[in-house]
């Protein structure tokens, strides 16, 4: 499995709009691309990170010729929030566990698992 992060700055400001976007748009896409096995948002202040997870690198490839995800990335450029530099970095997954982490946000929005 691969993590792969995408990173950029955004007007803290409008952080909202992000999460939005984030979540009812990036979201659903990224969640049904082949291969594609999580999605997590993160920020702290005016720094955003996407974090999705990937059964191979072959699937991260097929997002460049991928009309919709190429759709998500305008839009989120066009929303006017980020900064003008991005990164992207791909990591192996060399273990750890998720289980905790999901029962702790479930346990904070009061539903279970």
């Amino acid at each position: 499995m691969l993590v792969r992060t995408w990173k950029t700055q955004f007007d803290a400001a409008q952080k909202q709009k992000l999460l939005d976007y984030a979540h009812h748009v990036s979201l659903p896409v990224l969640s049904t691309r082949e291969g594609a096995r999580g999605v997590m948002f993160f920020s702290s202040g005016n720094q955003w990170t996407t974090m999705t997870l990937w059964d191979d690198q072959a699937s991260i490839d097929k997002l460049d010729g991928d009309a919709e995800y190429q759709q998500i990335v305008a839009g989120i450029e066009a929303l006017g929030v980020l900064g003008d530099e991005h990164s992207v970095d791909v990591f192996d997954y060399d273990g750890g566990s998720l289980s905790m982490f999901v029962a702790g946000a479930m346990k904070r929005a009061g539903t279970d698992l």
